[in-house]
């Protein structure tokens, strides 16, 4: 008979860790790129965009979050992108938590939809900088001021 190749003890990494019998905590490692991750794994790694995501939404339960947001882990020295959506726009924030040097925050834009007689969708770059709670508002501000739309007259 052969063996399973997945075995009841193997874990994915960028899932939450299990304890009970027989089980130890395992470390979370984003190394495939473009792999999507559980928002616990930002919760671990990143625990200060994890903190900014839940402020934002007014809630730290992972399951709420993730009926909100969409992550990935880029595998770049810890780098992962957080996809928030709205009715036109995808948010691509990417993050990349201080190791060294001051981090990396930024955040770009996308039109869900091209426009009429287009077959692309625009984009912009919005606010980036240094990993901290400053970039972050900045980045709020410009999400703020892209969705805003004029007074009727």
């Amino acid at each position: 008979m052969a063996e399973d190749p997945v075995s009841e003890s193997t874990q994915d990494p960028t899932s939450p860790p299990t304890q009970g019998a027989g089980r130890q905590e395992q470390p979370y490692e984003h190394t495939r790129q473009g792999s999507e991750i559980c928002l616990s794994a930002i919760r671990h790694v990143n625990p200060p965009l994890f903190a900014w995501l839940s402020a934002l939404l007014h809630t730290d339960s992972e399951e709420y979050l993730s009926r909100w947001v969409q992550a990935e882990s880029l595998g770049e020295k810890g780098t992962m992108r957080v996809s928030l959506y709205t009715e036109g726009h995808r948010y691509s924030i990417r993050a990349r938590p201080p190791s060294g040097d001051d981090g990396y925050l930024g955040c770009s834009v996308s039109a869900r939809q091209p426009l009429a007689g287009e077959d692309y969708t625009r984009g912009n770059d919005l606010a980036d900088g240094p990993f901290s709670e400053e970039t972050w508002r900045s980045i709020l501000a410009d999400i703020v001021r892209y969705e805003a739309v004029p007074l009727g007259e």
